[in-house]
């Protein structure tokens, strides 16, 4: 149960999920809304005057006589976790365990509604692998919720962000409380308390789930965007991390690259799982993306299908590529999906800023109101960076104006690099040859030669993965060349499909 403000009072039920609103004044108890999972099991107001409710499914109902587990969310309405590209944080990896991973009595699926007086139903946010067991507002607006079966409390923002904002080790969170100060929590198996007040803690940590490269792999550069952290990582070949597993280890001599990003080698032995850990040092400290380079096992190749389509945006490798290489176009393509339950007319907004800064400018898309559901964005304009892009929908085409409904989502942040890698140091000593590929922002992706104007030949940099925006290389020419003049000519690629080339005049004794 839950009251509001205006003395009503909001009652939620187990078996089949109805969320009931009782008016004292007349002494009637309304359902506002039906969910199609197994229980209604918190409820909590939100300043607004609407509330926030926790809906589980369970594999077998609570109740005395079993029945079977449905879809949670309004009848007629599957609620799922949020797809990649959803609100920020909420398809993120939760943080591993050093020791076996928390186990769970009761399997369920949960998910959190904001519901208002009038009905109108919205999915805040959803977990696929267990269910909520508490909820608390903070005056702000601030949702806090516990799950039952990983030790952790999610908190959702006014403006639908969700975090994973503790993760502890007791299993189960199974009380919630927050004000405009301080949040605490109780847990269970085993039995604690926390608070958790505006100061900074001591030590934080945050562990990635384990990550499986499918077959035995070597690890390249490790390369994160951050401040005030320490990175350190293990592999192993057993999906549980355990026994056989490499110890913990730094990466090793950690550098920074383009922009605020810093790029270190894994020093962790080959091997088909990989996990890595981060240590936060203070207040200050921030961690915003991870990227991990590696080498497959090579295995036997096997052709299943081929499809043609969408050729513009795929680069001609070098080894196809006979003559001048294929020109790189600036254009990049938007795309976006929305969930339109009732089917009205949607027009759009795009809108774009650079990652550090807090100002949204507007991305002219035409005179006409945008109506598609992609995009195709020429960058050519644009500095070298870090951006993201906010897509606003609103359905007043088919509404009046006092009703109308608006919604918007950011990207993550992505680079826009339109520079070219350059070529550097070429040095020919039949039959070798020496020399760098250098970029500023992506890293180098290919690195192809041809004498003579023949054929493009392809090779590896000099480390044997490339996994930094700085890679040498080291070229073994063909012996046999006839005596005399001859011209090398070497083109290298960056991740974002920018090509640059040098040549080099050699003489053969």
């Amino acid at each position: 149960m839950a009251l509001a403000k205006d003395g009503s009072l909001w009652l939620g039920t187990s078996e089949e999920a109805i969320l009931f609103r009782f008016d004292p004044k007349t002494g009637a108890a309304r359902a506002i809304a039906d969910f199609s999972g197994t229980e209604i099991k918190a409820i909590a107001t939100l300043p607004d005057g609407a509330v926030v409710v926790a809906a589980n499914e369970f594999e077998q109902k609570t109740g005395i006589t079993p029945g079977p587990a449905t879809s949670k969310g309004p009848k007629g309405t599957a609620a799922k976790p949020p797809e990649a590209g959803s609100a920020p944080g909420a398809d993120k990896p939760a943080p591993g365990e050093d020791g076996p991973p928390r186990g769970d009595v009761r399997k369920g699926k949960g998910a959190l509604f904001r519901v208002d007086a009038e009905g109108r139903v919205e999915q805040l946010h959803a977990l696929a692998d267990t269910y909520f067991t508490s909820v608390a507002v903070t005056p702000g607006g601030d949702i806090f919720a516990g799950s039952g079966g990983q030790g952790r409390v999610y908190q959702i923002r006014p403006d639908r962000s969700v975090i994973t904002a503790f993760d502890v080790d007791e299993r189960q969170v199974t009380a919630v409380m927050a004000d405009k100060d301080a949040v605490a929590f109780a847990t269970g198996d085993a039995a604690a308390v926390y608070t958790i007040s505006g100061a900074t803690g001591k030590e934080a940590r945050f562990t990635s789930k384990v990550f499986d490269a499918g077959v035995p792999a070597r690890w390249g550069n490790l390369r994160y965007r951050g401040a005030g952290v320490s990175v350190t990582t293990r592999s192993g070949n057993t999906s549980k991390p355990g026994k056989g597993w490499s110890e913990w280890q730094a990466v090793a001599t950690p550098a920074k690259g383009a922009s605020d990003a810093t790029v270190g080698k894994v020093a962790s032995p080959t091997g088909r799982y990989l996990q890595w850990r981060v240590d936060f040092t203070g207040a200050a400290s921030a961690l915003r993306e991870v990227t991990v380079y590696y080498l497959p096992q090579n295995q036997r190749a096997r052709v299943t299908s081929v499809e043609i389509g969408d050729a513009e945006a795929k680069r001609t490798p070098v080894t196809l590529a006979a003559g001048a290489s294929k020109p790189r176009s600036p254009i990049v393509k938007v795309k976006w999906k929305t969930d339109n339950g009732d089917d009205d007319e949607l027009v759009y907004r795009l809108d774009l800023r650079a990652d550090d800064d807090v100002e949204w400018r507007e991305l002219y898309t035409g005179a006409e109101p945008l109506t598609a559901t992609s995009f195709d964005w020429n960058t050519e304009a644009l500095p070298d960076g870090y951006y993201r892009l906010r897509v606003s929908a609103s359905d007043r085409r088919g509404n009046p104006q006092e009703l109308a409904l608006d919604n918007a989502l950011a990207s993550a942040p992505f680079l826009v690099d339109n520079l070219k890698p350059v070529v550097q140091a070429v040095e020919v000593k039949y039959p070798n040859v020496a020399g760098r590929a250098v970029d500023t922002f992506s890293r180098i992706d290919e690195i192809a030669y041809q004498i003579d104007g023949g054929d493009w030949i392809m090779a590896f940099p000099q480390d044997g993965i490339f996994d930094g925006l700085s890679e040498g290389f080291n070229l073994k020419l063909p012996a046999g060349l006839k005596p005399g003049q001859h011209l090398l000519a070497v083109r290298v690629a960056d991740e974002a499909d920018n090509i640059g080339a040098a040549s080099v005049v050699f003489r053969v004794k």
